[in-house]
């Protein structure tokens, strides 16, 4: 039996999200469903509500005796009660045969409730009566949706989609700018501007019939190249008879050198700076795609911790009079985390246009590499524990110090540990290691002592065409998995450790993970400022 999901017309596997904390469980459950369904598995609530938005899967297995309080049954009241999200198909998992028990999940909205020891036939027949349920649910929306468009369509004034059409007559978008270039392209490469203009031998009774024109002709030409370089530099609408300049190049062999030569050389100069202005609209337009996807990124990620603050705090409101101590806690403490990721990407925002405008503060001196490293990776011991995944600094033989600015270089060491975890599966390593090198100097001669930094995971890696494009603003790697993040974390480091002196690489890790490598300076007077 193979599912599949039409997106487009592409077919993909549907997305189930299985929320248990017993790795036992989920490797079950990812025995039972391989190679049938894309599996996301996560081991607590909080993590669930993160991914849940994230990737809006198709149902959720939810373990229904998580320990922790909220959760299990108290965490599928948490779901069904936001808007965006309730929909979402929920199949409970229990070891509990009880009657109450499973009457309690059926009136919390769950589709169904299994046992553990669920045979897989059982399993995927119950899982394909859910998905064809959500799918005539989802056909019934499109088709309400299809005709309120319907009806507001035939509705529309004829006059106002005149005024419309008006107005596209008129408007001048960037595309128009682009056909400009195309034809001005066109044209220089059907005259063969750029290579020599051969002028063939005359005789001198012919030179002396024409020579006499060339004065009128000489300026009439530079009134045509005038207006050519005012549509090239403008973008105006001013119609180009080329067959003044066809004549002349292919039927009228001026004596004129001198003219030929500047008429040459004008073309010359047309084709570059016709080339560069394509070139320049080209970067334009993917400077705006990047930063509708940056928007896009934005919004999705500042709503996120926004759901789990605003979900955290209707569900402890309800329940403030009634709920024990540890639960209003445990309400307190997934709100803290979600304003601590929120104030995190807001800080992400300010350092950017810090950055943009060369306003970020630097404070360098001399400071450990390592133990810098070392406090980082203290701060991620609650979600490397979560994760179940080691963070190991190998202290090295030689001396780390170096010359920089230990908060900004903690910034880029913090941005790189929770790329690492976000992308390691379970169970996995993220090492931390130091390297000495040397590079050129940039003036003076000589080599400048460096030490590299090296932060490599088992992750799912980047592609090897993404490694200069990932550290551009407002870029993200295509790499599976990878639907969060904002595009600035990678290009706020680049920018830190470019100005601390160094660099900043991605290459393959010797796990077949990401390996991050920057470099620092070891002496002040060996920074080239």
């Amino acid at each position: 039996m193979q599912y599949s999901r039409a997106i487009g017309d592409n077919l993909f596997p549907p997305k189930v999200l299985v929320v248990d904390e017993k790795s036992q469980h989920l490797s079950l459950v990812q025995d039972l469903l391989q190679d049938k369904f894309d599996i996301f598995t996560v081991t607590s609530s909080q993590e669930c509500l993160d991914t849940v938005h994230g990737i809006y899967p198709d149902f959720i297995l939810l373990d229904a005796e998580m320990s922790d309080e909220g959760k299990g049954f108290g965490f599928c009241e948490l779901l069904k009660s936001d808007p965006t999200i309730k929909s979402i198909p929920v199949i409970f998992i229990t070891n509990c045969n009880d009657a109450e028990h499973r009457l309690t999940g059926y009136r919390l909205g769950a589709e169904d409730i299994l046992h553990h020891s669920v045979s897989q036939e059982e399993l995927l027949t119950k899982i394909e009566v859910v998905l064809d349920k959500k799918d005539a649910s989802d056909q019934l929306l499109n088709d309400v949706k299809k005709a309120q468009v319907l009806a507001l369509n035939s509705t529309r004034d004829k006059e106002d989609i005149g005024v419309i059409l008006e107005f596209m007559e008129r408007s001048f978008s960037i595309d128009d700018y682009d056909e400009l270039a195309r034809e001005v392209i066109s044209v220089l490469n059907r005259y063969q501007v750029g290579s020599a203009i051969k002028i063939r031998g005359i005789s001198a009774q012919y030179n002396l019939q024409i020579c006499p024109k060339n004065g009128g002709l000489e300026e009439e030409l530079m009134e045509r190249l005038r207006n050519f370089d005012r549509v090239i530099q403008f973008g105006e609408r001013i119609i180009i008879n080329f067959e003044y300049i066809t004549i002349l190049v292919r039927h009228m062999p001026l004596s004129n050198e001198k003219l030929y030569r500047r008429l040459t050389d004008h073309f010359v100069v047309l084709a570059g700076s016709a080339n560069s202005k394509i070139q320049a609209i080209n970067n334009a337009k993917e400077i705006e795609e990047n930063k509708g996807q940056f928007l896009a990124s934005i919004s999705h990620e500042l709503r996120t911790p926004m759901h789990g603050i605003l979900s955290f705090a209707r569900i402890g409101k309800k329940k403030i009079s009634t709920a024990s101590p540890d639960k209003l806690y445990s309400y307190f403490d997934n709100i803290e985390q979600s304003a601590d990721r929120l104030l995190l990407l807001i800080n992400d925002f300010l350092d950017a246009t810090q950055l943009e405008m060369n306003k970020m503060a630097f404070h360098p001196a001399v400071d450990d590499l390592f133990q810098t490293a070392s406090y980082a990776a203290s701060e991620f011991k609650s979600m490397l524990a979560e994760k179940k995944i080691t963070l190991s600094v190998h202290k090295p033989e030689f001396s780390t110090h170096a010359w920089f600015d230990s908060n900004r270089i903690l910034q880029v060491y913090r941005n790189l540990i929770a790329n690492a975890i976000r992308f390691t599966p379970a169970d996995q390593n993220i090492a931390i290691s130091f390297q000495q090198s040397s590079v050129s100097a940039s003036h003076g001669g000589g080599v400048v002592n460096m030490i590299s930094v090296l932060v490599e995971d088992q992750g799912c890696g980047v592609q090897e065409d993404e490694w200069q494009s990932i550290f551009n603003k407002f870029v993200q790697s295509k790499t599976k998995q990878s639907g969060s993040g904002t595009g600035l974390g990678l290009a706020i480091c680049k920018e830190i450790v470019e100005a601390s002196g160094g660099s900043i690489q991605v290459e393959q890790s010797q796990f077949l993970g990401a390996c991050f490598r920057f470099t620092i300076p070891v002496q002040i007077d060996e920074v080239s400022h």
